[in-house]
């Protein structure tokens, strides 16, 4: 009986140990994502702040709000602020996957409007293709109905899937449809384009971090791979799902279905 006891002793006291290890390393690993969210906060606002400055007087002076401009300066401008866009594009996504990664992605339920937020997202925008080869087409009822997720989240899964398609198409049309499914109480995004498509053999890849197509093709579009990541990851935390269709050559649709409910 004593050795019987002597190996229970033993056990549980192995068993505790293994229990206050195990808290141990949670704290430390909760700690860690603490500090790296607490980390991003300071450099988004660190690094954003100065790029809304630097935006703000690049397009006051652009739009002759400083004095006049030559057409050579006022070409530098804009290329001043296509890099900005670009600049936050990148932080945004950096920022994105690293509160996927740290846990920091938290999901707000809330009561959502879909025709209102199709409404922003197509006054944002507004004036981005300048290419009389291309159209930006929107089509969604103005009866879609309130639903209940995201907001936020599902802005930036459109953003990320709308500036794809505008990126890679270089004539023809992107085109963005929203539609609410009542019998599966689901709501279905489209995002369409005539782009150069994504070669089948890539097709099991285009969601992997820091996925890109050859560089023949992404030379002059700049980018780092994580868009289309970041859609997966938080169609997931939303409930819902992302597929593609596409073929290279024949342009490709990106579909994203989210649960209304």
């Amino acid at each position: 009986r004593f050795p019987f006891l002597f190996v229970v002793s033993l056990f549980f006291g192995y068993f505790m140990q293994l229990v206050r290890t195990q808290k141990v390393l949670r704290d430390q690993a909760e700690h860690k994502n603490r500090g790296k969210a607490e980390l991003l906060n300071v450099l988004s606002h660190e690094l954003k702040t100065p790029l809304t400055v630097i935006t703000s007087f690049s397009q006051a002076l652009k739009g002759e709000m400083l004095g006049r401009v030559n057409a050579e300066q006022s070409a530098a401008l804009g290329k001043i602020l296509q890099q900005s866009d670009t600049l936050l594009e990148i932080m945004n996504a950096i920022l994105d996957t690293a509160s996927i990664e740290t846990s920091a992605a938290e999901v707000r339920k809330d009561e959502v409007a879909l025709c209102e937020l199709m409404n922003e997202l197509k006054v944002d925008y507004q004036g981005v293709i300048d290419n009389s080869q291309r159209l930006l087409v929107w089509e969604y009822s103005a009866s879609l109905p309130k639903v209940i997720t995201d907001a936020a989240k599902v802005k930036i899964i459109l953003r990320n899937l709308i500036n794809n398609a505008v990126k890679f198409t270089e004539k023809g049309e992107v085109r963005v449809t929203a539609r609410h499914d009542a019998e599966q109480n689901r709501v279905e995004f489209s995002i369409k384009d005539t782009g150069v498509g994504i070669d089948k053999t890539q097709s099991g890849l285009i969601f992997h971090k820091f996925w890109q197509a050859d560089a023949a093709k992404i030379k002059d579009h700049g980018g780092m791979g994580l868009g289309l990541y970041i859609v997966k990851e938080f169609c997931e935390l939303l409930g819902g799902t992302v597929s593609v269709k596409s073929a290279l050559g024949q342009g490709s649709e990106f579909k994203v279905s989210l649960p209304a409910r």
